[in-house]
């Protein structure tokens, strides 16, 4: 099942890696926010040594930052080895709001 996943993954980081035009158009948005870019790097830190400590890729991560408001990409794929954000995007927080009210998934 791990193996699919990482499989699934990979796939969409590739598909994605391929229409990029610009990495630093994914990331500008964190420029400013010093606190932000403080707490993603230490979580990938400790990314790392988990990854190290169980025998996982350490090649790289994907971080969701669920205190960033859900319309700001708040989801980051941090490479390991140069230590930075690669990319970013967005990514929903589960919860729905709205005529039908509030629901859990």
């Amino acid at each position: 099942m791990r193996k699919l996943i990482v499989l699934i993954t990979a796939l969409i980081l590739i598909i994605v890696g391929c229409t990029k035009e610009n990495v630093n158009d994914n990331v500008e948005h964190l420029e400013g926010q010093e606190l932000n870019r403080v707490s993603i790097n230490e979580r990938a830190r400790m990314a790392y040594h988990y990854c190290e400590e169980n025998n996982l890729n350490t090649d790289f991560c994907i971080l969701i930052d669920m205190s960033v408001h859900s319309g700001k990409k708040r989801f980051y794929v941090w490479d390991f080895k140069t230590n930075h954000i690669i990319d970013s995007y967005l990514v929903t927080h589960g919860c729905c709001e709205g005529p039908l009210g509030r629901r859990r998934f």
